[in-house]
């Protein structure tokens, strides 16, 4: 009986886990507030950072950018980054895993050169759908976003 009644527990409470997960609606309206204002970009063109197609399918693997150096010196930048979705009160930063890692590698692009990043979307453990995305790196002193979309 015992046995029985445990079995009964573990099946609800897995049954109501699975409906926590909620809609990929939920999941969105559930987003923080982006950390970045339009003024902490850099608008010089110093460094460019550009998504290479404007839109990509929802369905897509990667989203492929480049990152330009137009200044006179070297310029450094990092794995990390940031993925962000813009809804109709701003834009919301897409969460990482919890396990997610970047790799503790330094890129350095010398003046004049345009170096590919590619994020897999897959990745990240979020329900993407249709919608206006942008890409945020941080490249030396410059904050620097690509935007494109997901149809």
């Amino acid at each position: 009986m015992k046995k029985a009644v445990l079995l009964i527990i573990i099946a609800a409470l897995a049954v109501l886990s699975a409906c926590a997960g909620g809609s990929a609606r939920s999941t969105l309206t559930a987003l923080k507030t982006s950390d970045y204002a339009s003024t902490d970009f850099s608008a010089t063109g110093a460094v460019v950072l550009a998504p290479e197609q404007a839109s990509y399918t929802v369905t897509a693997e990667e989203i492929t950018c480049t990152v330009t150096n137009n200044t006179p010196g070297n310029v450094t930048y990092d794995e990390q980054y940031a993925l962000e979705i813009f809804l109709q009160d701003g834009w919301h930063p897409i969460p990482f895993p919890k396990n997610m890692i970047f790799a503790p590698v330094g890129y350095t692009l010398r003046p004049g050169v345009t170096n590919i990043l590619s994020i897999k979307l897959s990745e990240h453990d979020f329900p993407f759908e249709p919608g206006h995305y942008r890409l945020v790196k941080q490249v030396d002193d410059y904050a620097v976003s690509a935007e494109f979309d997901l149809q």
